[in-house]
């Protein structure tokens, strides 16, 4: 598609562009706007209730546009961004969008990648898990979650089915009703349903309100004291190594992490792999290591958890020999992430 050398820029409500110290915490878009001016580029920004309601005919355009962590929020947003999808390029891609807080979602786009490792199943109910023959321990994971919430390492099946009752509910009415149903229904006949009887029609009914959690069951890769977490910017890697604490097998979350660590040339060779087979411009990685082995076990493309950019005090880039080399630099995410995006619009786009 050729387009004009202008970006038309999504945000949130009042400005909102995700994120900085946290989820609800922005950063500042006007800096990210002036920095892709600096760049030569021509901004139009809205609102994605400007777009909706505002009858704002965007065609053959750049879309660059801001995520969020609101789970209903997040679902306006992939309604927006799927309807601009079909007549613009919008940056990160639609399929991205999905796969934020979407652990089932990253397995299902890995996978059409090529990305199988670490093995992952992808699970809407605890009836689902009859049909295959799992090796324990796995981790199971919900989709959605960060720093290590909704994550348990199950042991047995049955350790399985008592973590996934945690997670099914039926709600009070419901409940209320199926005592109901279940005791003090009166047998009913219906002529244009013959087969009808209060028992099937009560278990039917039973399944059908419990809100049963969809899930993950990842492979586990045992024995690991820590793991990576490399943010990739266009041609920037910012890298920082956690640690697990006391017997929980988790990283995530236990808030210890060397920012100063110098990663294995292998280690960002494996992360370049990766972004490069996404094809997108910023990507924050969750990797594993083990026997000389990378698994990338989650991912975000924007609206990431920006630490490793902003205490890490510098980047690694790749020298033209296949090396690499760290560049000290006093990192600013907002002007991070209008040189991620001017170099991947610059090198991918037809401007």
């Amino acid at each position: 598609m050729k387009v004009n050398k202008s970006i038309v820029l999504i945000t949130c409500r009042e400005r909102f562009f995700g994120q900085t110290r946290k989820p609800w915490v922005s950063m500042d878009t006007q800096k990210i706007i002036y920095e892709l001016q600096n760049y030569g580029w021509e901004l139009n920004e809205y609102s994605f209730d400007d777009v909706v309601n505002k009858n704002i005919n965007l065609e053959n355009r750049i879309v660059f546009y801001s995520f969020s962590q609101i789970t209903d929020y997040r679902k306006y947003i992939k309604d927006v961004i799927r309807h601009l999808s079909k007549k613009n390029t919008v940056v990160p891609g639609y399929e991205l969008l999905v796969c934020h807080e979407n652990k089932g979602f990253q397995k299902i786009y890995f996978n059409n990648l090529g990305i199988s490792e670490p093995e992952t199943k992808y699970l809407s109910s605890g009836n689902e898990i009859q049909g295959f023959n799992l090796s324990y321990p796995l981790v199971f994971k919900t989709l959605d979650g960060s720093n290590g919430k909704g994550v348990h390492l199950v042991s047995t099946e049955n350790n399985l089915r008592k973590i996934l009752k945690k997670y099914d509910r039926i709600g009070a009415i419901d409940k209320m009703d199926l005592l109901r149903r279940k005791y003090f229904r009166l047998k009913r006949i219906y002529k244009e349903y013959p087969e009808y009887n209060n028992k099937q029609d009560y278990e039917l009914y039973k399944r059908y309100v419990t809100n049963n959690k969809s899930f993950i069951l990842q492979e586990y890769i045992s024995g690991l004291s820590f793991d990576f977490r490399v943010l990739i910017i266009y041609d920037h890697y910012f890298v920082m190594k956690r640690f697990t604490k006391g017997k929980d097998f988790k990283a995530s979350g236990t808030k210890i992490q060397d920012y100063k660590y110098k990663p294995e040339k292998a280690l960002l060779d494996y992360a370049e792999a990766i972004i490069k087979k996404i094809n997108t411009p910023f990507v924050s990685l969750d990797i594993l290591q083990k026997n000389g082995r990378y698994y990338t076990v989650e991912y975000q493309a924007l609206h990431f958890g920006i630490n490793v950019v902003v205490k890490t005090k510098g980047y690694y880039s790749k020298k033209h020999d296949g090396d690499w080399e760290f560049i000290p630099n006093n990192n600013v995410i907002e002007e991070e992430i209008a040189y991620g995006l001017n170099k991947y619009l610059s090198n991918n786009l037809t401007v």
